[in-house]
């Protein structure tokens, strides 16, 4: 198995809108992903034997504040650590970049993804209520400073 975690490049956008609808019930469009691209955020790709496998979205225009905007493994790939891949990948860019503070919001019910953020030093600071929908649900706020 080969597995390997670079940038996205516009090839890859059709591609991770379609991993985006198997995992998320409100998924973002490939216009979304273009713009995230276009707007240089930190936009990364995690391959195995050379297919898609997950992405990761950290948005840079604000530094030295940003904000993971997304994360997501394709559900037969998940439980073999490929989210601490992209995480690690893409906390490092964001942080050469300048970002200082990274926020997030996840899914209250989300526990995985909550835990995962914690192992990573972030925080919870707060809640947004009914934020998400299909189903609604509230957010949790966390950040997370770099180091």
């Amino acid at each position: 198995m080969i597995i390997s975690v670079r940038d996205a490049e516009p090839k890859d956008i059709s591609a991770i809108a379609e991993l985006e609808k198997r995992c998320f019930s409100t998924p973002w469009s490939e216009n979304a992903f273009a713009s995230q691209l276009k707007a240089d955020s930190v936009f990364k790709l995690l391959t195995v034997d050379g297919e898609i496998a997950g992405y990761a979205v950290i948005d840079t225009q604000i530094l030295p504040e940003s904000e993971l905007f997304n994360i997501a493994v394709a559900p037969e790939f998940r439980g073999q650590g490929f989210s601490k891949l992209l995480m690690d990948s893409a906390l490092e860019d964001a942080q050469k970049r300048g970002a200082e503070k990274v926020f997030l919001e996840v899914r209250a019910s989300n526990a995985a993804a909550i835990g995962l953020y914690e192992k990573y030093g972030f925080v919870q600071n707060g809640v947004r209520k009914g934020y998400y929908s299909c189903p609604k649900e509230d957010a949790v706020l966390m950040s997370r400073e770099n180091n």
